[in-house]
């Protein structure tokens, strides 16, 4: 089945930016698979985690942590020179940015059709599975809330 015949479904999860998003996914399904999102590329993991994209945001976490200690050792081993240690940092983070932004749109797209598949395969009727679509899908601010309690529980145990 084509998006066309799921398309209530896929516009319910999209959410408010569901025209965007909609177009994306024919763009995707007519074989165009990366196309670059700015907001990703910009914003990064607070993006991801609006967009409850929290596997995607999962990745990027631990290769940015993997890729932090890699260079901490490369650092302490004198292979890269200090006076290169702004460069590299600056780089890596334009290289995550490129990752983030390349890759957001098609792992939002992927996203959305697992949930949507699984709604319809196992809900009763229609409205059930665009009601659970309605919760899965589109933004929460809900982790950058969290974080924010946690920075400032963090900063006030510190004084």
């Amino acid at each position: 089945m084509l998006a066309e015949d799921k398309e209530i479904y896929y516009r319910t999860y999209f959410g408010q930016s569901h025209d965007y998003y909609y177009d994306k996914l024919e763009q995707y399904q007519a074989g165009h698979k990366f196309t670059f999102n700015f907001y990703a590329f910009f914003l990064g993991l607070p993006w991801l985690l609006y967009r409850k994209m929290n596997r995607f945001a999962l990745f990027l976490i631990l290769a940015v942590l993997s890729q932090t200690l890699l260079e901490g050792v490369l650092i302490k081993q004198g292979l890269i020179p200090e006076n290169y240690i702004v460069a590299v940092e600056r780089v890596a983070m334009i290289f995550w940015g490129l990752v983030t932004g390349g890759l957001a749109n098609f792992a939002y797209i992927r996203q959305a059709h697992r949930e949507v598949e699984k709604a319809i395969a196992t809900s009763p009727d229609e409205e059930t599975a665009l009601a659970k679509l309605s919760q899965r899908g589109g933004v929460t601010f809900i982790p950058h809330i969290i974080l924010a309690v946690m920075v400032i529980v963090m900063i006030l145990m510190n004084r």
